[in-house]
C-alpha cells in the first residue's frame, strides 16, 4: 500500500500451507524385456519408506510413499531406513515444493529422466522399490528378525556385466553388456541376491549347505510367483546344467517340468551332474519346495486352492527354511534324515503341537514333495494329523477404497479363532508374493498408508487353533484408493453412571453407555450413522446404532444421544481387551474402523517401589516366632505382579526358609527349603475373586477390595520374616515394586524366613526376590 495515497500496490498470501506429499517414480514390476505389463516401466509407483527432508526435519514416507502434511520445499534421495541405493552413475537427489516424482524414461544403465540426479536410474528406482517390498514381505513373516529392521545397501550399475552378487553386507548389480541385460533392472535378480542375505541372517546365521542358491531362488520365486529366476538375464534359455530350460531366459528354472527332461532333479542327479557347482546343488531342494506349493498342497488329500497353498508354503519357507543347517545329506534316497535338514525343519514349522511323531497338518504333502527329489526321510512315520476343527469355508471379502486406505470386511467363519490379512500390489493382483498386514479376531480390517490411484489386492485366511492351521483363503478383492471424503474413528468416552458404579470404567456385570467421535479429512460428510459390533466373548452390544451430526471438512463430531450401550458379562475377566468394530455409512460413502477397550483399569508398564521402613531387624537364635517385616502399598489398582527383594546377612544360609504370605493366607516358599540361593523366584500368589470388605487392618488376612473410584488410598502390608538357630543376623529389605492393573485391589504379602536343617555354610549376603508372573 502506498504510504501517502493509500493505494493498494500488491496483495500476497504469505501463509505457508501444509499439504500431504507423495514420493514416487517409475519401476519395472518384474523385468526389462519390454513385454506388457510386467516387463515395461510403470510410472508413478509409490516409493515406500523413503527418508524425506522437510523444513521441520527428516520424516519417512509410509508404505505407499505418502508424506504427512508439511509445508515448503522437500527433498529426498533413493534412501530410507531399510534400503539405501548407491549408484555408480552418480548420486540421486530430488527437491520439490509439491510431490517428489523421480519419473520414468527409456534407455538403460545410466539413463535418467533428466531429474533426480545422475543416480536416478532405472536400476536405482526399481531396486529401491523391490528390495523394500521383499523386506516388508519377510518382516511380516519374521517380525523379530533384527537384520530385516536394518538398512541394506544396494550398489547399482557397477561397471561390469553379466553378474550380481551378495558380499556378506550388501547386494551388487552390473550394467548391461556381454549379451546380458542390466541385472539391476530385474526384480528376480534383486530378490535372489537379497535371499542370500536372508539366508545368512536367519535363525541359523550362515549360508546353509550344500548350497545357498536354492533358497535364494525360492525367495525370488515366492515374491514374484514364477519358477523362472531372473527373466531376461540373457536372451537365451537357461542351460539347466545339462537339462536345458524350455521357456526361461533367466539363470535357472526351479520347475522340473519346464526342463527338456520333464523329470524331477534328485539327489542322485545332483551327485552325477553338479560336482561342487553350488547353483546346480540347489536344484533338488528348490524344486521340492516349488512342488510343495504348486503340486502337493494342491493335490489330494489336501486339494488346496492356489492362494491358500501359497500362504501355507510361504510360512513354511520363511520359518522352516530359516532353521535349516544342511538341506540334504547322507545319500539318496533318504537325504532328509538329518536333524537340521530341510525336510525335518519344514515338518517342525508345520507342526501344531510340538510332537512330530504324531504327524503334522500337511505332512503327507511335505513328504511327497521332498521324497520326489530323494531328500525326505522315512522317520517319523508320515501321518497327516492335527488342526482339528480348523475352518474349511472361505470368507467372502469386500475391499472398499478410501483416501490412502482400503476398508476390508468379510463374513464370520465358524471355527475360526482369527483371520490373517494379506496384501499384494502390482500388475497381477493377488498372484504376487503376499505381505501379511495383520491378524485379527474381528471381521474387518483397515489398511492405511496406501498411494491413491494405485490398485491393492487382498486375501483373508481364517486360522485355527495353531499357527500351522490354515483355513481356506477368501476371494481376491482389489481396491484403488482415491482422494475423497473419509471418516475415521477418533476416540470414545464411557459412562456407567446408570448401569454401573459411576467410575466410567467398564467392569464385570456393568452396562456402559459409550459416545464415539469421528473425524473427517478435507471433505465434508453428511447423513452419517454407524453401527457398533464386537466378537469378544461375554460382551453384548445392546444399542448398536447411532447417528452423527453432519461433519464439516477437517472436523470432529460426537455421536448423538442416546449413543451406544454395551454390557460386560459377569464372567468377563478384568484386563480383557474388548475389540469393537465400527461400520460407518454416509451420503458420501462407507468406511470401517475399530478400537479396543479394556475391562477394568490398568497402569500398564507402571511400577512403584516401596522401601523398607523397619529394617534392619535382628534374627536371634531359634526364635519362637517368625521375624516379620511389613510393607505398606498406599495405592489403588490391581496388583498384577510383586517383586520382593530381601537382603539377609547370615552365617549359615541353609538355616533359612523364606516365605511370602498373602492376606488371604496363601503361602509360597522359596523353591528349596533350607537352601535359599542368592536370587529366588516364587510361583504366583493367587488372589480370590473380588468382594467388598471393610477397611484393612495392617496385618489382616482379608480378601481384596473392589475399587470404588475413591481417591482414598488403601494399605497393602508386606511382611518379611526370618527365623534362625545360629548367630545373630540382620534382615534388610530392599525396595519392593508392584505393577497395578485393573480393577483396583489390595493385597497382603508376607515374606518369612524360618529355620531349616543346617547346610553348608555360606558367608556371603543373600538376596531373595519374589517375582510372580
Amino acid at each position: 500500500m502506498d504510504a501517502q495515497s493509500g493505494e493498494l500496490l500488491s496483495f500476497e498470501d504469505t501463509n505457508h500451507y501444509a499439504t500431504e506429499r507423495e514420493v514416487k517414480g517409475g519401476v519395472y514390476p518384474v523385468t526389462n524385456d519390454g513385454v506388457n505389463p510386467d516387463g515395461v516401466e510403470q510410472a508413478g509407483w509409490g516409493m515406500p519408506f523413503t527418508t524425506v527432508t522437510t523444513t521441520g526435519g527428516n520424516v519417512t514416507s509410509d508404505q505407499g510413499g505418502n508424506v504427512a502434511a508439511v509445508d515448503g520445499s522437500i527433498s529426498a534421495s533413493l534412501t530410507g531406513p531399510y534400503v539405501r541405493m548407491s549408484d555408480s552413475c552418480g548420486a540421486s537427489s530430488l527437491s520439490s515444493s509439491s510431490n517428489l516424482d523421480f519419473g520414468a524414461s527409456s534407455g538403460t544403465d545410466c539413463t535418467t529422466p533428466g531429474v533426480g540426479g545422475a543416480g536416478n536410474t532405472h536400476a536405482s528406482r526399481t531396486g529401491f522399490y523391490e528390495l523394500n517390498r521383499i523386506k516388508q514381505m519377510a518382516r511380516s513373516q519374521l517380525p523379530s528378525n533384527s537384520w530385516l529392521q536394518g538398512q541394506l545397501t544396494s550398489n547399482m550399475n557397477i561397471n561390469q556385466t553379466c553378474n550380481a552378487f551378495w558380499n556378506g553386507a550388501s547386494v551388487n548389480f552390473y550394467r548391461s553388456g556381454g549379451g546380458c541385460a542390466n541385472t539391476g533392472e530385474i526384480a528376480g535378480v534383486f530378490d535372489h541376491e537379497w535371499g542370500h542375505g536372508m539366508d545368512a541372517n536367519d535363525s541359523v546365521p550362515a549360508i546353509a549347505s550344500p548350497s545357498g542358491e536354492g533358497i535364494a531362488d525360492l525367495y525370488a520365486a515366492f515374491r514374484l510367483n514364477t519358477s523362472c529366476i531372473g527373466r531376461n538375464f540373457t536372451a537365451n534359455q537357461c542351460s539347466g546344467f545339462g537339462d536345458p530350460c524350455t521357456s526361461c531366459t533367466g539363470v535357472r528354472d526351479i520347475d522340473w517340468a519346464k526342463h527338456v527332461s520333464n523329470t524331477p532333479h534328485t539327489y542322485t542327479w545332483a551327485n552325477a551332474n553338479c560336482g561342487t557347482t553350488v547353483h546346480c546343488l540347489g536344484h533338488p531342494y528348490s524344486e521340492s519346495v516349488w512342488d510343495l506349493w504348486k503340486r502337493d498342497l494342491q493335490s489330494a488329500p489336501y486339494n488346496l486352492d492356489g492362494q491358500t497353498a501359497q500362504t501355507v508354503a510361504t510360512r513354511l519357507l520363511f520359518i522352516g527354511g530359516g532353521n535349516v543347517g544342511t538341506w540334504y545329506a547322507g545319500g539318496a534316497p533318504n537325504g532328509g534324515c538329518g536333524a537340521t535338514s530341510g525336510y525335518q525343519q519344514f515338518l517342525a514349522a508345520d507342526d501344531d503341537n510340538g510332537n512330530l511323531n504324531d504327524g503334522t497338518p500337511h505332512m503327507a504333502a511335505i513328504y511327497a514333495a521332498f521324497n520326489r527329489h530323494q531328500i525326505a526321510c522315512g522317520t517319523p512315520t508320515v501321518t497327516t494329523s492335527g488342526c482339528g476343527g480348523t475352518p474349511t469355508t472361505a470368507p467372502t471379502l469386500t475391499a472398499t477404497p478410501a483416501n490412502q486406505s482400503a476398508a476390508l470386511s468379510w463374513n464370520a467363519i465358524p471355527g475360526a479363532t482369527s483371520y490373517e490379512v494379506f496384501r499384494t500390489d502390482g500388475v497381477f493382483a493377488c498372484e504376487f508374493g503376499k505381505i501379511k498386514i495383520g491378524s485379527t479376531a474381528s471381521t474387518s480390517f483397515a489398511d492405511t498408508g496406501l498411494q491413491n490411484g494405485e490398485p491393492y489386492s487382498y486375501l483373508v485366511v481364517p486360522k485355527g487353533s495353531a499357527a500351522a492351521c490354515f483355513g481356506t483363503a477368501s476371494n481376491c478383492a482389489t481396491a484403488t484408493p482415491a482422494s475423497g471424503p473419509e471418516l475415521v474413528y477418533t476416540s470414545h468416552a464411557n459412562d456407567d453412571s446408570v448401569g454401573g458404579d459411576g467410575d466410567d470404567i467398564p467392569e464385570p456385570d456393568e452396562q456402559v453407555n459409550v459416545s464415539i467421535d469421528v473425524s473427517s479429512n478435507a471433505f465434508a460428510v453428511t447423513g452419517v450413522s454407524a453401527t457398533l459390533s464386537t466378537s469378544t466373548p461375554g460382551i453384548t452390544v445392546d444399542d448398536a446404532s447411532a447417528t452423527f451430526p453432519n461433519v464439516p471438512a477437517s472436523s470432529t463430531v460426537t455421536s448423538q444421544a442416546p449413543h451406544y450401550t454395551y454390557t460386560v458379562g459377569a464372567g468377563v475377566a478384568c484386563g480383557t481387551e474388548i475389540d469393537f468394530d465400527l461400520a460407518i455409512t454416509s451420503a458420501q460413502g462407507s468406511w470401517s474402523g475399530d478400537f479396543t477397550q479394556q475391562v477394568g483399569t490398568a497402569v500398564v508398564g507402571s511400577e512403584n517401589s516401596y522401601p523398607s521402613t523397619d529394617t534392619p531387624i535382628a534374627i536371634p537364635d531359634n526364635p519362637a516366632a517368625a521375624i516379620v517385616s511389613t510393607r505398606s502399598v498406599p495405592d489403588n489398582g490391581a496388583v498384577s505382579s510383586i517383586r520382593v527383594a530381601v537382603d539377609i546377612t547370615h552365617t549359615y544360609r541353609g538355616d533359612l526358609v523364606v516365605k511370602l504370605e498373602s492376606p488371604t493366607g496363601t503361602v509360597v516358599t522359596s523353591p528349596t527349603a533350607g537352601e535359599v540361593p542368592p536370587t529366588t523366584s516364587w510361583p504366583p500368589i493367587r488372589t480370590p475373586p473380588p468382594r467388598t470388605v471393610p477397611a484393612l487392618s495392617p496385618i489382616s488376612s482379608v480378601a481384596p477390595a473392589r475399587a470404588t473410584g475413591s481417591s482414598a488410598s488403601r494399605t497393602t502390608p508386606v511382611r518379611t520374616s526370618a527365623r534362625s538357630t545360629r548367630g545373630r543376623s540382620t534382615s534388610r529389605a530392599r525396595p519392593m515394586s508392584a505393577t497395578a492393573r485393573p480393577p483396583a485391589r489390595t493385597a497382603t504379602v508376607t515374606a518369612t524366613a524360618t529355620q531349616a536343617r543346617r547346610s553348608a555354610p555360606s558367608r556371603r549376603p543373600t538376596a531373595t526376590t519374589a517375582t510372580p508372573p
